[in-house]
Order: structure tokens, then sequence, then C-alpha cells
């Protein structure tokens, strides 16, 4: 009895030993899977790091290579293209995208005043009020009809009869026009057109004016041997002498508000003018205002 109690206790221990090699043959069986599972979790977690920096390293390298393409892209490109671009996108760009480039400038009306007025001549005893246009039919060009005609308007302030006059214009551009005023009273304004109908826009200033004058003491009226009233276009000629005149020359102006209209003179002949006689001529060409006599010559 004792013999077989010993070996069922021998047996139990057997038993127990073996439950407890087992139980450790399970854990460390546990223990190695959940290592193979961390490693093996480890490992792609490693793989995906390692394609993500890979993938990163990628888009940072296309992202390079595409700067560097636009950046010669760009310096290769063209300046006025460039300023197109810039021009749509933002007008204050496109100046700067143009700016340093070189491009030529387009071209500016001219910024040039020219004289001032008035505008004196001749140590002052010619005053040129203005310089203008005017579209008329041309007492100095055979009443030939214009437009934008250049005129100058011109006051006699020598204290002397202006008996004869000429006038160069020359604009900034270049151009010249030519005027002429004759028989002039001190005092007197003209306005003197063109005298081959010059036109001229008004844009371009005037750079000089230059003259020729010639004068008399007084205007040449036959030392009071012959008078001249006038009423409207007609005038009246009277004999203030006991001999009979013959071969006069008669010249005058058109006065339109109060101003000489047209640098030449209007000439008329009388062939004979009896002693106290009278003659009535009609000066059709003073239509526009009214005509004024500004000398008499005697032909012989």
């Amino acid at each position: 009895m004792k013999d077989r109690n010993r070996h069922m206790r021998s047996l139990s221990c057997l038993i127990l030993t073996a439950c407890l090699l087992l139980g450790l043959l399970a854990g460390c069986g546990k223990t190695d899977d959940a290592n193979a599972a961390s490693t093996a979790a480890e490992s792609t977690e490693s793989m995906e790091s390692a394609e993500s920096a890979e993938s990163a390293g990628s888009a940072e390298n296309t992202e390079t290579a595409e700067s560097a393409e636009s950046a010669e892209t760009h310096e290769n490109a063209d300046p006025s293209e460039a300023a197109e671009t810039a021009e749509a996108e933002d007008p204050t760009a496109a100046a700067d995208a143009t700016a340093g480039q070189g491009t030529a400038a387009e071209p500016t009306p001219s910024q040039d005043p020219g004289l001032a007025y008035p505008y004196e001549l001749d140590e002052g005893r010619l005053v040129v009020n203005s310089v203008f246009q005017s579209s008329v039919s041309n007492p100095d060009c055979n009443n030939e009809v214009g437009e934008d005609i250049v005129t100058l308007e011109l006051l006699n302030q020598s204290g002397l009869y202006l008996d004869s006059a000429v006038f160069t214009v020359t604009m900034t551009d270049g151009q010249t026009f030519q005027f002429e005023a004759d028989a002039i009273p001190d005092g007197g304004t003209v306005w003197a057109f063109e005298l081959s109908n010059g036109m001229q826009s008004g844009t371009i200033a005037v750079e000089s004016i230059t003259c020729t004058a010639y004068y008399l003491d007084e205007a040449p009226m036959l030392g009071g041997a012959v008078t001249v009233e006038t009423d409207g276009v007609t005038a009246t000629v009277s004999s203030q002498t006991d001999e009979d005149l013959s071969g006069l020359q008669l010249g005058f102006h058109c006065v339109f508000e109060g101003i000489y209209y047209g640098g030449l003179t209007i000439d008329y002949s009388l062939e004979s003018l009896p002693a106290r006689g009278t003659e009535a001529l009609e000066i059709t060409e003073c239509w526009l205002g009214e005509a004024a006599c500004v000398f008499v010559r005697s032909g012989e």
C-alpha cells in the first residue's frame, strides 16, 4: 500500500512537471509569435517610411527639375512677350516688365510752347499780338479760299507810317510762312494772311519771326492836294488844288471791326481829276467791312 501511494505521488509529480513544461513551451511560443508579429510590423513600417521618403524625394526632385525648367524658359523668353503677358494680368507689371529692356519710346507731340505774345519786332516798333489760323477767302492771295490759313496779327506802334514790311514765320517743325503788310498808319492793327495760302493745324508752335520794315514820317497824301472821304465801300476823292491832276494811285484797306483785314493794299487808279473836282470810287473788295484810304500818290 505504501509502495502504491509512493508510486502515485511520483506519477502526480511527473504529470505536474509535464504540465509545467507544456505551459512553459506554450508561453514561449506565444512570445515568439508576438515577437515575430512585432518584427513584421516594424519591418512593414520601415518599408512604408522608406517608400514615403522615396516618394518625397522624387516629388522634390520633380519640383526642382520643374523650377529649373521654368527658370530656363523665363530666361530665354522674349521680353516683349513677357510684357504682353504682364500687361494682360497687371498694367503696372507690364510697365515693370519692359523697364530697362532698351525698347524705344513712342514719339510724343512737341510740348514746346514757342514764342510768347505779344512779341516785339524791329526794336519794339512792331508787335505781333498772335499767330493763328483762319478759314477764309484770303485777301493776300487773290481771295483764294482756304482752311486753317496761317494769319499774323500785327500792331504798328512805331510812331511812324509803316510803308512796307515783309515777315517770315518759322515753326518748330521747320515750316516757314511769308507775310506782307503795307501802308499801315501808326497805331493801326492788321491781320496779314500767308501769301501763298499756307496752312497749319495749330498744333505746332512758332519758333521765330523775322521782318524787314520801311517807314515814312507820315502817310503820303500829296501834301493835302487831295482828300478822300469814305462811307462804307464808297470813296469820294476831291481835288483841293486849282490844277488838274492825273495818274493818281490810291491805296485802301478793308477795315473789319477796327482791324485792317489783309496786309496788302487794294489799289485803284484815277487817270485824271479836274481842278477842284471830285470822283467817286466803289471799293467793292471791302464788302466785309468798310474802306479806308491809306495813301494817295501821283503817277507822274
